[in-house]
């Protein structure tokens, strides 16, 4: 069985700050419908690393959390956003130890996880959060998973 955390979030306002390269920051309001659109459209035909919304080079030590689905009700205009936390870089340096370790230094305890799986390049993630917008509610519900 899963367990989670439910969060409940009023949006008063709604809308977002489109960052540009040597220029100041452009301030897009609008009502929620609008702004998720707008985020929909952009995560629209991207590959999965293109996902995160920040430079992970200019900030290698902020959690990086890539949008790997998005849905909006066409009926009743509800979305749901699926997020994924990824676990390490592209340095592979990932570790796991065996649950049979016991406790002290002994080599062989810890297993270094590669970050290719028969030759393909992987991340290691896991499904954490998935955000549900209720259009007719102004809520946001902010559901926090760990599979």
């Amino acid at each position: 069985m899963d367990r989670g955390l439910i969060s409940f979030f009023e949006i008063k306002n709604c809308g977002f700050y489109r960052i540009r390269n040597k220029t100041d920051g452009e301030h897009i309001e609008g009502s929620i419908s609008e702004s998720l659109k707008l985020v929909a459209n952009w995560l629209s035909g991207r590959d999965f690393p293109q996902t995160i919304p920040w430079d992970i080079k200019a900030s290698p030590r902020r959690s990086q959390i890539y949008c790997k689905t998005a849905y909006t009700d066409p009926t009743t205009g509800d979305s749901l956003f699926v997020f994924w936390k990824r676990f390490g870089d592209d340095s592979g340096k990932v570790s796991g130890i065996s649950p049979d370790a016991k406790f002290g230094s002994h080599e062989g305890d810890s297993i270094k996880i590669g970050k290719k799986v028969k030759g393909q390049m992987l991340y290691w993630v896991n499904q954490c959060i998935i955000g549900l917008f209720l259009s007719t509610t102004l809520l946001l519900q902010s559901i926090f998973l760990i599979h």
